[in-house]
């Protein structure tokens, strides 16, 4: 084989390689990233971490509550639990037999401190919208209405 061939067969493959390569652009490289400590006492650090805050409504979720909503045409004693799905699980009801009961009408929802409960299919009124302030214990002062415009109900509910 001829040396020129070489050479120029060298000098063809270097020039494909310089080709290839200026069409690939490797990753830039990236600075480390660390977790700085804190001091919480001289002398003791501890590494920098978030943990999950537990919010009001998943504190309710599971929790049993009792109060009587009374109003100027009804007065109603009951024992409820809050259920993740939004619903109340109802284990007593004015002294009824029936219970406990799970109606997807009966209803609570937490947003920010303001606690709305739905309590459903009550006969003459229909249901009672209650809203309350929850602080995070009890009790858990509420007004409301009834389901034909009747205002005045009050409830206050207690945890246990």
């Amino acid at each position: 084989m001829n040396l020129s061939r070489i050479a120029g067969a060298a000098a063809l493959g270097a020039a494909a390689i310089l080709t290839l390569a200026g069409c690939i652009q490797l990753p830039s490289p990236q600075a480390p990233t660390t977790t700085t400590p804190t001091t919480t006492e001289p002398g003791t650090t501890t590494p920098t971490t978030s943990e999950p805050v537990e919010t009001p409504s998943n504190a309710l979720v599971d929790t049993q509550w009792s109060g009587t909503a009374t109003g100027p045409e009804s007065s109603i004693d009951v024992t409820f639990t809050f259920q993740e799905d939004g619903t109340l699980y109802i284990t007593a009801w004015s002294g009824q037999d029936d219970t406990p009961y799970d109606d997807p009408t009966d209803t609570w929802s937490l947003d920010g401190d303001t606690l709305e409960l739905t309590l459903s299919n009550i006969q003459e009124i229909q249901r009672i919208d209650l809203t309350g302030t929850y602080t995070g214990s009890s009790p858990i002062q509420m007004t409301g209405t009834d389901g034909v415009g009747g205002t005045g109900y009050t409830m206050t509910l207690t945890q246990g």
